[in-house]
């Protein structure tokens, strides 16, 4: 597309210019008075792909003054929400209703078009005013904000990231992670393991030595299914992100929008568009808190899904068992502290049961006389130390809530569990 003299736009105006990708003539959409109106025009314009296939539709884009292209889009550049319905060819273009012929009802829109036409000239025309003063330091501010948000509680939250959310949850629809092969299992287990042992490798390294040994004795034929931690993990997952999926739409059609050079001016549509998505940001992070996990992508996230359920738990409970009924006190001390730091380190997954089992390594202290500050000291150093997930400031915070619970008051001892190991449900 060459610069022509008719690609300049009057000064302190836009032009925007349709380009033909199959005889590679230009042609003119129309003259406007501000970037945002020209830019909307040339999106309008976009929504209906005019080829086969849909990429070789016509390209608009928006000259200013000089003869610059300050914005280009075509069909294939749209979000499949934006694009007209009538361009999916596989669906028939149905025919527009008959219009009204009563003239009462004739008379209704007139007056209607009347009263809701200088308001809707009065709103477009507030809209394209260009943002100045006070105005347009706030827009800079809060466009700092979202671009730091952005990198942080909110920098999965663009087009992308809204595509690839989408296409796990109707995959997980069609075909939940469980039951599965216990053999098959159990070795996604160990490399779900290897993957993650920068967590914590002094209580990594017990679970992967764990299912080592389950597996010398894994047979085939045998099915593990899913468990109540897993199952309520899963449809906490799935109500949550049903609810978030319009908003994150929303929020990645924006964030999509703002690729490209930066806008020559900035108007009030486009500061309403920058408080809505932060706004959204906010709805969908929900005062940071997670959507709860259910599953660990191996590879990066590119690998098979691995079910985070409740055989951690299991695995050091067992091992808890084991030591208990060599009268191994203190090994059973530093596994109750593992299985600890193991669920406190993926609160995301464990949720209430973390509690259970403080609560359980409270009595086996009580039971055992052990020193309750003691331990729960260097169990909160432990915690600290560990390298849990990105999510760095939501494990603090459920971390320092979760805590103060190992000081609390004294609990029943349970009956002879001193020396027959029931010291764990």
């Amino acid at each position: 597309m060459s610069t022509l003299p008719e690609h300049r736009a009057c000064k302190g105006c836009y032009v925007v210019i349709g380009h033909d990708q199959y005889d590679h003539s230009d042609y003119l959409v129309g003259h406007y008075i501000s970037f945002s109106r020209a830019k909307k025009a040339a999106r309008n314009k976009a929504r209906m792909a005019d080829a086969l296939p849909a990429s070789g539709s016509d390209i608009f884009c928006v000259y200013d003054s000089a003869g610059e292209c300050r914005y280009r889009i075509t069909f294939d550049d749209l979000p499949p929400h934006l694009q007209h319905p009538a361009s999916r060819l596989d669906l028939p273009t149905s025919l527009p209703p008959p219009r009204p012929t009563h003239d009462l009802l004739f008379t209704k829109i007139l007056l209607g078009m009347l009263v809701l036409l200088p308001l809707w000239w009065g709103k477009g025309f507030y809209d394209d005013m260009e943002l100045s003063g006070q105005a347009k330091a706030d827009y800079a501010q809060l466009r700092r904000q979202f671009e730091t948000d952005r990198r942080g509680d909110c920098r999965d939250l663009d087009w992308s990231g809204y595509q690839l959310m989408k296409h796990r949850y109707e995959r997980e629809l069609q075909s939940p992670t469980l039951p599965r092969a216990r053999l098959e299992y159990l070795q996604d287990k160990l490399r779900y393991y290897e993957d993650t042992n920068y967590r914590g490798p002094d209580v990594v390294g017990l679970l992967a030595d764990f299912v080592r040994a389950e597996l010398v004795h894994a047979q085939a034929g045998e099915t593990v299914a899913p468990d109540a931690i897993y199952t309520a993990n899963r449809n906490r997952y799935l109500a949550t992100v049903k609810a978030q999926l319009p908003l994150r739409e929303e929020l990645g059609s924006y964030v999509n929008d703002q690729r490209g050079p930066a806008m020559p001016v900035v108007t009030n549509w486009d500061y309403r568009r920058l408080q809505r998505a932060l706004a959204l940001c906010e709805q969908i992070r929900g005062g940071s808190q997670l959507v709860v996990a259910f599953g660990y992508l191996l590879d990066g996230g590119s690998g098979k899904e691995v079910p985070l359920d409740g055989y951690e738990a299991e695995a050091f409970n067992n091992m808890i068992t084991t030591a208990l009924a060599r009268q191994d006190v203190q090994q059973a001390n530093a596994l109750y502290q593992a299985l600890l730091s193991y669920q406190v380190m993926n609160w995301y997954v464990y949720n209430d049961a973390v509690q259970d089992s403080i609560t359980r390594y409270r009595r086996f202290l009580d039971d055992h006389a052990l020193d309750r500050v003691a331990h729960a000291q260097a169990l909160e150093s432990r915690l600290r130390k560990l390298n849990p997930h990105e999510y760095s400031q939501e494990y603090k915070h459920y971390r320092e809530r979760t805590l103060p619970s190992l000081h609390e008051g004294p609990t029943q001892p349970t009956s002879g569990s001193a020396k027959n190991g029931n010291t764990h449900d």
